[in-house]
């Protein structure tokens, strides 16, 4: 009678045992289930919206009131009608007999378009238009942003310059965006002429904190000509903050500019 009940009880362990290992594997297998049929759901369901909803904005098809292929009507504004970046000015300034800087402004007059590649090219002529060097480049360029490019240490040998040209390649692609470039305001500006010193310090009066500011400073005379430029960089700068930055030349100058600009650079496009 002992031995019966042991074994008994021995056959119970061995279903309870059992009974557990196959409601573990049942729940296991009913989970892996229950994403398939979860994901065909999705599928099937995104393609129904498609096929009733009269379109998306991502069909590459003019639909649902569309304008445009996949823009206008309730997709974003469609890209017609832009104008491409206008230059203001080009210059190239003299830091020795054989290397130069070169700097322009230009102007993207589109509103609420944006590029994240700009590609150009400086270049320098001799007085017989016979071009010495080119510097290529690529930037960005914020919706209806002014912006500087500014490029430094051109050799051009024992060849003078004497004009700068800048050219800039067609937009291939512009975005919309309601995001628009900082206003940074320069709180100070202090120029040593001595030692070619330019110390500034801008503040961010918003809330939000910047990572990766480009910074550019302009040296006037009293005819407003552009006579030097310079460039550095501020890594961060936070909401509600003031940061300071410095810019030097490699060359001494006789006297204070007339004037000094301030070009502050940020990507808010992504």
């Amino acid at each position: 009678m002992v031995l019966s009940f042991e074994l008994q009880h021995l056959n119970l362990n061995y279903v309870i045992i059992l009974s557990m290992a196959f409601s573990w594997r049942v729940r296991k297998q009913l989970s892996y289930l229950s994403v398939v049929i979860l994901a065909l759901v999705l599928i099937v369901g995104f393609f129904a919206w498609r096929q009733f909803s009269g379109g998306t904005c991502f069909d590459n098809k003019q639909n649902q009131k569309e304008t445009g292929a996949d823009c206008g009507g309730p997709c974003l504004p469609c890209p017609v009608g832009l104008k491409e970046p206008i230059l203001l000015w080009v210059k190239f300034f003299p830091i020795n007999d054989t290397v130069y800087d070169v700097a322009a402004l230009i102007e993207n007059l589109n509103y609420n378009w944006s590029s994240e590649r700009i590609v150009y090219a400086f270049k320098l002529y001799d007085k017989d238009n016979v071009l010495i060097i080119e510097r290529d480049g690529t930037t960005f360029l914020n919706g209806k942003e002014t912006a500087f490019l500014f490029e430094s240490g051109l050799r051009t040998g024992q060849r003078k310059p004497s004009r700068a040209v800048l050219e800039i390649e067609p937009v291939k692609i512009w975005k919309y965006t309601e995001k628009f470039s900082p206003q940074f305001i320069v709180a100070k500006k202090n120029f040593n002429p001595s030692s070619s010193l330019l110390e500034i310090e801008i503040k961010n009066d918003t809330s939000s904190s910047f990572a990766d500011i480009y910074l550019f400073a302009a040296l006037f005379d009293k005819e407003n000509n552009a006579f030097a430029a310079s460039a550095t960089k501020i890594d961060r700068i936070a909401g509600i903050a003031s940061q300071k930055a410095n810019f030097t030349w490699q060359k001494k100058f006789d006297s204070e500019p007339s004037r000094i600009e301030i070009y502050a650079r940020v990507k808010v496009i992504k």
